[in-house]
Parts: C-alpha cells; structure tokens; sequence
C-alpha cells in the first residue's frame, strides 16, 4: 500500500468499516478468510484513537505556536523598556561604578535569552535605589512593572518548552497510533483482494483501486 495521508487513512478505514457493517454478505465472506466482525470493532476504536490523538497533537503545536508568537511580542516591548532604563541609569549612576559594575550594565546582551537574564539582575540589584531614578522620568512603579514583565517572559520560556515536550509526546503517540491503524487496513486490503478478487465492485466499495480489463 502506497504512502496514505492522515485524512486518507481514515477515510478507507471508515469505507472499510461501513462496507461491513452494511452487508452481511461482506461479513460472510470475510470472516471465511480470518477476518471475523469482531475485528471491524477493533477498526472503529482504533480509529477514534488515532483521532483524538491527531486531534491533541495538533492542538498542542497550536499553543506552542501562540505562545511563542505572544512571547515574541512580549519580548520586543520588554527590551525597549530595558534598553532606555539602563541608558538612564548610566546616567543617574555615572559617578557609582561599583553600583555600575554591580548592574553589569556595560553592554546589553544581544542573543535573545541572555538579554532577559541580564535585565532581572539589573531590576534586582537597583531595587534599594530606585528612587535615584525619578529625577530622570522613571518612576520606581514602572521599574517594579518591567521587572515583573522580565520574570513573566522567563516563566514564559519555561512553559513553551514544557508545551514543545508535551507537542513532542503528543506526536509520538499519534504515529504509534497511525502506524497500528494503517497496519490494520493494509491487512483487511489484502484479505479482501483475496476474498473479492472476482468482484472488482466490491472492491472499489472500500476504496481500492481495481486495473480496467483492457
């Protein structure tokens, strides 16, 4: 059997499953070559199996992708505001260099998750001198809120990769799943190609394909 697409598979699975139920004679005849109902029960679970799994895998990618997308926008405000805090800083402590040095102030990060470790040391060390900074247009609410906002993008991190595990898991559990389900309708296939080889309309009823008599 050629290489299916999800939505194939479950479409010849669900052809397979209908024929059956339909028509005793089917049954019949196919239960004389080993393949008895009993196994077009095993199809139907196997089958909302794979689905819902499907169903799970897709919706986590889905979260994962929303959340790096709001991540990414979160990220953009947040570096604004601690590229202009620690301009003013330099500033308001220039005549401080062991604050200065402290602040580790010196350049800004650039790669996208050192900035944000950077920007909670320097919030956490200027806690006790915030106030220096009012004199400058930066009120020590604003310095507490992007501080905040600096621990929100880290916990952030942290829950997209824990959905990038869970959208990995989820993907694992579905190929088992389509893997066992494809292993089942190529079987039932062959025993039916077996069982009909002289009903090519039968045949065609589950979705295979039949060579035209030339």
């Amino acid at each position: 059997m050629s290489k299916l697409s999800i939505t194939e598979l479950f479409e010849l699975v669900r052809l397979a499953i209908l024929c059956m139920e339909q028509d005793v004679d089917i049954q019949k005849r196919m239960a004389s070559y080993g393949f008895p109902p009993k196994r077009i029960q095993e199809a139907k679970a196997l089958r909302q199996q794979t689905m819902l799994l499907h169903d799970a895998k897709e919706d986590r990618y889905d979260e994962g992708w929303a959340l790096s997308q709001q991540l990414s926008t979160d990220m953009e405000k947040v570096l604004a505001a601690f590229k202009e805090h620690v301009k003013v800083a330099r500033t308001a402590f220039r005549t401080d260099p062991v604050l200065l040095h402290a602040l580790k102030i010196k350049r800004i990060a650039t790669r996208r998750w050192e900035w944000p470790v950077q920007a909670l040391n320097f919030y956490t060390k200027l806690e006790t001198r915030q106030a220096s900074m009012t004199p400058f247009g930066i009120s020590q609410e604003e310095l507490q809120q992007t501080k905040a906002s600096v621990e929100a993008i880290l916990d952030q991190k942290a829950a997209r990769i824990r959905k990038k595990g869970e959208a990995q898991g989820s993907t694992q559990q579905r190929n088992q799943a389509i893997k066992t389900l494809h292993a089942w309708l190529t079987e039932f296939h062959g025993i039916a190609r077996i069982a009909f080889k002289d009903n090519p309309q039968t045949l065609e009823s589950f979705g295979i394909l039949v060579p035209s008599a030339k």
